[in-house]
């Protein structure tokens, strides 16, 4: 039975040696590719405390719609 959830895609654009990383990730625990994507964007939004020093995680209903409508 497949899963009711919506998938949402994006494309991103990985920096030099990025994806051989997450290659060689996937490889060694014998999973794929996206899984390891996956579970890298679900660890980092469970634990937005890495990324601190980096990005404002406070956002509110008012900034997801401005985000939105500017997003390309």
């Amino acid at each position: 039975m497949g899963s009711s959830r919506t998938k949402d895609r994006i494309t991103v654009t990985l920096a030099d040696g990025h994806r051989q990383t997450l290659e060689k990730i996937a490889r060694k625990n014998k999973v794929k590719l996206a899984f390891v994507v996956r579970l890298a964007v679900a660890e980092f939004l469970a634990n937005p405390q890495r990324g601190e020093a980096l990005l404002d995680f406070s956002i509110d209903d008012n900034d997801a719609r401005h985000a939105e409508s500017t997003d390309g």
